[in-house]
């Protein structure tokens, strides 16, 4: 006859080997809305890159001086601090989903405001809205999808996020390839940097109204006591209901252990170590100086001898290998 010891072992081990199984889930529905937020993605990878097209001929448009120059460019990272800063706010008292559709708005708002500027002032008020806009989304949606992707996909899909900015880098290097195409170098200077512009007015527009058939994550709703609509979610996750109770409970208390938590918690005991090598690989990335690559392109091929044409389609064969080695990480991610 087992001891009670042997017994409560063999509890123990057997809860360890379910808890690393992959359990059941609905990958298609999962996959789908994973697809649909981090589009968002999509918006921050086309205004960054957007101004490297534009900004020669902003430069002539409106007699730019190099500080103001680089003010406009770097007008947008203003707003993505706000909207950072803001979406984590807006997240927990609207919910994810209200927050990304914001989110579009103010990105759409923003790049149509920085089309039909009639002022400086007014191009970078509008960069900053639509920075606000990206800021918002790039932040949150990373965090909707590890709250609602289960553990053995959850890298993979959290890194759509950056497949998106990427893709919408590599789209709009082709878009202000045609667009300076288009026309003469006078039709620019007036017209063409307008319907780089414009043109991010689409996928902001297709954004918000796909958000708007998204849920919230199972774990917004648990924290705002919608615990039905928090296990709906998580059937439509889930393939199996006992499973989807059993995270639900999970979910619960894993927000009663976080209610007496504060912001010093972060730096205290070994979050130490994890929070040092977060802050250090962030920093590194952009230390790097992929972004003034990014923001500056077409002009750097410019002074290094290039047509405008030939500097422009250099610009698409960069976004297309930062597309390619993208897929490559997503692909390593979860080895």
């Amino acid at each position: 006859m087992e001891s009670s010891y042997e017994k409560k072992n063999d509890v123990i081990i057997n809860e360890s080997t379910l808890s690393k199984e992959k359990t059941p889930v609905n990958i298609a529905f999962v996959t789908l809305v994973s697809i649909i937020v981090a589009l968002g993605g999509l918006m921050f990878g086309y205004d960054t890159a957007v101004i490297s097209g534009a900004i020669g001929f902003l430069d002539e448009r409106f007699n730019l001086s190099p500080s103001m120059s680089g003010w406009v460019v770097s007008s947008i990272l203003v707003g993505a601090v706000i909207g950072t800063a803001l979406g984590g706010v807006l997240s927990d008292g609207l919910g994810r989903k209200k927050t990304l559709i914001l989110s579009g708005i103010l990105f759409g708002i923003g790049t149509i405001g920085t089309a039909i500027p009639s002022s400086l002032a007014i191009l970078v008020t509008a960069r900053i809205l639509g920075g606000i806009g990206v800021g918002m989304s790039v932040f949150l949606s990373p965090l909707y999808i590890a709250e609602i992707a289960p553990a053995h996909l959850r890298g993979r899909l959290g890194s759509m996020s950056q497949l998106a900015i990427s893709i919408g880098q590599s789209l709009v290097f082709i878009i202000n390839y045609y667009i300076a195409e288009g026309g003469s170098y006078e039709w620019n200077v007036e017209y063409g940097w307008r319907w780089m512009f414009a043109i991010g007015a689409i996928p902001a527009a297709v954004y918000a109204f796909l958000m708007l058939f998204v849920t919230d994550t199972p774990r917004w709703l648990a924290s705002k006591g919608k615990k039905e609509e928090a296990l709906s979610v998580l059937n439509k996750i889930n393939k199996d209901v006992n499973i989807s109770q059993r995270e639900l409970k999970e979910i619960e208390n894993s927000l009663n252990a976080n209610t007496s938590a504060n912001f010093r918690e972060i730096f205290k005991g070994k979050n130490k170590r994890p929070l040092f090598i977060g802050i250090v690989i962030a920093f590194m990335t952009q230390w790097a100086g992929i972004n003034a690559i990014m923001y500056y392109a077409p002009e750097i091929f410019k002074q290094s001898g290039a047509s405008l044409g030939s500097s422009f389609l250099n610009t698409v064969f960069m976004g297309i290998v930062i597309v390619l080695f993208t897929l490559l990480g997503l692909w390593l991610m979860d080895k």
